[in-house]
């Protein structure tokens, strides 16, 4: 407002921000979500995680995380990632445990995976 005064600071405050920023703010808001829930889950002294696999119009592998925060039990949707045509358990165990470990979390925590598909569990062990 001292630059070039209160009128023209008003009318600056009415402009939408910039394409690039609201897309840095969203970007920066995913980062600051996922890495406070996988440092949650990395302090919990265990977790179980659902897998689901969702594929109305494309295959995706959905993973849900229960954990316990604070004395109190929480499940949280984890991550989302694209699976490709012709999956089997194998593949999918192979993105879940990629995300596992890229973020540094302890599969000698985790006590249960839940699926409700056959598919995705055959030759597939949480055990690593």
């Amino acid at each position: 407002t001292i630059m070039c005064g209160e009128k023209a600071a008003e009318q600056l405050n009415l402009l939408p921000p910039l394409k690039d920023t609201v897309i840095h703010r969203i970007i920066e808001m995913k980062d600051y979500i996922k890495s406070t829930l996988t440092e949650r889950v990395k302090m919990s002294r265990c977790f179980s995680l659902q897998l689901d696999e969702s594929v109305v119009d494309l295959a995706n592998l959905l993973v849900y995380v229960r954990y316990e925060f604070e004395g109190t039990s929480h499940e949280d949707f984890l991550f989302c990632k694209p699976l490709p045509t012709g999956t089997t358990g194998e593949h999918v165990f192979q993105l879940l445990n990629e995300f596992i470990e890229e973020n540094g979390i302890d599969w000698k925590k985790c006590v249960g995976v839940c699926t409700d598909n056959d598919k995705l569990t055959q030759r597939c062990s949480c055990t690593n």
